[in-house]
């Protein structure tokens, strides 16, 4: 196997983490800048992007065992913020 499709699978997961550590610190004071709406809709655009498994727990498929995963601080039916985010390697 080439570097260069683990080096975009790296860049992805990457990617992927910042984007929901962005999310998570929208209503926090440094990111006062972005409004209600635009957060409103990268959260449901990034919602339906992740499978919903356990209560808690949102997983997103990177694809060749890897995945990426948010943890909420309530059951997703009733959460009302994001504790924390991870990968996981499945083999």
């Amino acid at each position: 196997m080439s570097s260069r499709p683990r080096r975009f699978r790296s860049c992805l997961i990457l990617s992927a983490m910042m984007l929901t550590l962005i999310l998570a610190t929208i209503q926090q004071a440094e990111a006062q800048h972005v409004s209600e709406a635009a957060a409103h809709i990268i959260g449901q655009q990034l919602t339906r992007a992740f499978t919903p498994d356990a209560p808690e727990h949102l997983w997103f498929d990177v694809g060749d065992g890897f995945f990426l995963f948010l943890h909420l601080n309530k059951p997703f039916t009733e959460a009302t913020g994001l504790m924390f985010t991870g990968w996981a390697v499945v083999r």
